[in-house]
């Protein structure tokens, strides 16, 4: 079993994925109190053969708090800490920032988000791996290369969402006809009934969920790799900054990882 716990007082982004089915979302909320919040924590680290979990701390104060309690009760060595990082000044410095509070350098992944040409990854996110042509100093440098990985660029983690499924579950969509070995085009008339407005609906709903394994397979295995070896079976996801996409590699990736 995979449990996803977002910790964030402003979004509660477990709402979106009302109709999931690859694993167990709680949302929680500092504002009932530290101890309260403590508390909720502390019985999510269960342990069992079966169990994995993963943390999605909201930025600033959540992500501190939460490393903190982490500490507080002696359970850093139990987790992987994954840092997002967006391609901007302001989200490699916070990188940093949170990576001093996690302080754990065997176990810390960066993962650069939202990448639009992975074969330029280092042009790309200048402020991170730094720029001779713009005087900038790398940062993964002083870092003593930490471990990376990339996560593209694309609209698919919001049209999943919209429909109340992961990208997963949208890919799952196209892997359902092929299983069945009839004609695409076939299941598409029948599953609209003739009606050519439903038909065109579905089928881009399959072409979507064709783009989402194609996303996928060029995606998820870097990061799956690292994950399973290092032998975590507690993932937080952390940040001192919002809108790194977190959440998005919470719940949209990060289960997919354990499997």
């Amino acid at each position: 079993m995979v449990r996803i716990i977002e910790i964030d007082d402003n979004n509660d982004t477990s709402t979106c994925f009302k109709n999931n089915t690859d694993f167990e979302m709680v949302s929680i909320s500092t504002k009932d109190g530290d101890e309260a919040f403590q508390d909720a924590i502390i019985k999510s680290f269960q342990s069992q053969d079966d169990f994995y979990l993963g943390i999605d701390s909201g930025g600033g104060l959540d992500s501190r708090k939460v490393l903190e309690i982490i500490k507080d009760n002696e359970l850093e060595d139990d987790f992987l800490y994954i840092i997002p990082v967006m391609n901007s000044l302001s989200s490699a410095k916070n990188a940093i920032d949170t990576y001093k509070l996690v302080n754990d350098h065997k176990n810390t992944l960066f993962v650069l988000n939202n990448v639009y040409n992975p074969s330029e990854i280092e042009k790309e996110f200048l402020f991170f791996f730094g720029s001779k042509d713009f005087g900038l100093d790398s940062l993964y440098e002083a870092l003593k290369k930490p471990a990376i990985a990339i996560i593209e660029h694309t609209p698919l983690f919001e049209i999943a969402a919209l429909n109340g499924v992961t990208i997963k579950q949208l890919g799952d969509i196209s892997k359902s006809f092929e299983a069945t070995g009839k004609n695409k085009n076939e299941i598409l008339f029948e599953k609209s009934g003739g009606d050519s407005e439903k038909f065109k609906q579905l089928d881009n709903q399959y072409k979507q969920s064709k783009k989402c394994n194609e996303y996928l397979s060029r995606n998820l295995d870097q990061l799956k790799k690292i994950i399973q070896k290092s032998g975590k079976k507690k993932v937080c996801i952390c940040s001192t900054k919002g809108g790194v996409g977190k959440s998005t590699i919470a719940f949209h990736i990060l289960p997919l990882c354990f499997n």
